[in-house]
Parts: structure tokens; C-alpha cells; sequence
């Protein structure tokens, strides 16, 4: 893993300060590095703990306010694959193809470190494709902004009904959805575009629409993880974003979500209509079957 040498020092909170791992004291602008067991990207608002194998950060993250204690607040996510769907109505949306990200131990992180803003690039490349994740963190916003960029997917045959999606874990019991871009979490937001960009390639490009598709996680066919009910018992849920209205068969795709915590500047917005949950079960099953 590279780690370029800009924005990588945690300098700012001293390991003087109340003995609480140097975790007291505000930064001047955005860090990001290595901290104990995790890797932390953090503002004077906004801590991302991102989780580490074999000393590689991972897009399992947990996302909080700084001046909080991580270990007992915030909302766990996981960004944890790309898929190809076939979203021809008349069969029913089906996974064809699968891309696992958050087990992956591989991913290349390089930082760019402006005045006011840092950026954090992600990259894992495979046979399946190159996926970017793009993590924009400015000095005091209690937001952190990541895009998704997919290149080169090797698109099953008869792409032109086949779109892609994200599909994300998130860990919250008292997750809520607020309307069809964003749904709400202890203490913040995940939002997201209503429409992400796809390039072919002669060159043209399309807007895609995105649909978000959300039901409890069930991860039966998963290796390595907890039993149903007990996840249940935990509160994960999975959301799928769904990139559609263009021709599958795109060279690249960006989109870009965005994490928030709740900003002690700003009061609650409060929650518009009952929670929904759409039970897109045959996608799901699928998702959570198939191996990446």
C-alpha cells in the first residue's frame, strides 16, 4: 500500500491530553494516518475510523463526531461490493455479476493534501474492474463526501439491460429513511445524488437514475459472518443503489454519497413520514449468495 507522504502525520492532539489515546485536542485542518489498530480521517467535526487488514486500510468505516467517543457512538459502514443487475422488469432484477470490496485487503491509499481539504483515494484493481473510492473531507464540514468511480467493468453478455449498483451494510438499529435520497442514522445522514454519470466509450456520456433499494440484511450465504438472527438482533440493514435509465455496457461510472454526522451548529431536521422498507427480496437474496 502506497501512503503518500502529505496529510499522513496526526499532528494536532497531542498524546498529552488526558490520557485519552491524544485524541483530545482539535486539528487544525483535516489528517488522516494510522491510529492504533485503525486508520482514522478526521476534521473538527467528523471521524472516520476505517478498518485495517494487514496494516491496509479497508472500506469498513465507522463514522462519528470528533469530539465524541468513537468506540461508543457513531454508525458502522460497510461499502461492500459492486454489481451487475438485470433489470429487464419482465424477469425480475437479478445479480449477474459481483464485485466484494470491504473484504478486500489489497487496496492502494494515496492522499492529497490541499489548504482546506483532503482528499483519500482507495483503488483496487482486479480482472472485473478498477474501483476508485474517493473520500473528500474539507477543514470543519461535518460531512465527508466519497465518490464512487467503477472503470474497465467487464460487463456480462447482453449488457444493454444491465445496470450496475452499490450495495452498502450499514449497522444502525434506529435507521430510518427520510426520503429517496437519504436515510438517517444515530446522530447523522448517509444522502446521495439522484443521479450518477456513466462514459462509454466513443466518448458520449449519460445520466443515470438512482434508485435505492433497502431490506434487513440477512447474509446467509456469506462466509465469515454473524448468524441471521443475531444480525438481526444488531440492526443491519443493506442499501442498493441502483444506476439505471442508460444502456449497460458503460467504460465508467461516478457517483458520489456523502457521510454526515449531526453538527452542534445546526438543530435536527425532523424526520419526514413514517420509515419505509422497500423488501426488494429476490435482489437481495441473490446479492448475499452469490461470492464475490
Amino acid at each position: 500500500m502506497m501512503l503518500a507522504a502529505s496529510g499522513i502525520a496526526l499532528a494536532g492532539r497531542g498524546d498529552d491530553d488526558d490520557g485519552k489515546d491524544g485524541l483530545e485536542r482539535k486539528p487544525e485542518k483535516p489528517r488522516f494516518g494510522k491510529h492504533g489498530d485503525k486508520f482514522l480521517l478526521r476534521n473538527e467535526n467528523i471521524s472516520v475510523w476505517f478498518h485495517a487488514a494487514k496494516n491496509h486500510a479497508k472500506p469498513q468505516l465507522k463514522v462519528f463526531h470528533t469530539d465524541a467517543d468513537g468506540n461508543k457512538t457513531g454508525y458502522f459502514v460497510d461499502i461492500e461490493r459492486v454489481i451487475e443487475v438485470d433489470a429487464d422488469a419482465s424477469k425480475g432484477e437479478r445479480v449477474v455479476r459481483s464485485l466484494k470490496l470491504s473484504r478486500a485487503d489489497d487496496w492502494n491509499v494515496r492522499t492529497i493534501d490541499g489548504p482546506d481539504t483532503l482528499t483519500v483515494t482507495m483503488v483496487r484493481a482486479e480482472g472485473q474492474a478498477i474501483v476508485k473510492l474517493v473520500f473528500h473531507i474539507s477543514k470543519s464540514a461535518p460531512s465527508v463526501k466519497f465518490d464512487l468511480e467503477v472503470e474497465n467493468w467487464r460487463w456480462a453478455e447482453n449488457a444493454a439491460n444491465h445496470s450496475l449498483a452499490l450495495v452498502m451494510l450499514v449497522h444502525e438499529k434506529e435507521l430510518k429513511l427520510r426520503d429517496g435520497r437519504s436515510v438517517e442514522v444515530t446522530g447523522g445522514l448517509i444522502t446521495w445524488d439522484p443521479e450518477a454519470k456513466a462514459t462509454y466509450a466513443d466518448g458520449s456520456s449519460a445520466n443515470l437514475t438512482v434508485r435505492r433499494i433497502q431490506a434487513p440484511a440477512t447474509d446467509e450465504g456469506d462466509e465469515d459472518e454473524d448468524d441471521d438472527r443475531e444480525r438481526a438482533a444488531r440492526g443491519k440493514q443493506r442499501i442498493v443503489l441502483l444506476f439505471e435509465g442508460a444502456p449497460g455496457g458503460y467504460e465508467g461510472l461516478v457517483y458520489d454519497p456523502t457521510f454526515t454526522v449531526a453538527s452542534t451548529a445546526t438543530k435536527p431536521v425532523p424526520i419526514v413520514g413514517p420509515a419505509l422498507v422497500i423488501a426488494a427480496v429476490a435482489l437481495l437474496a441473490v446479492v448475499v449468495r452469490r461470492r464475490s
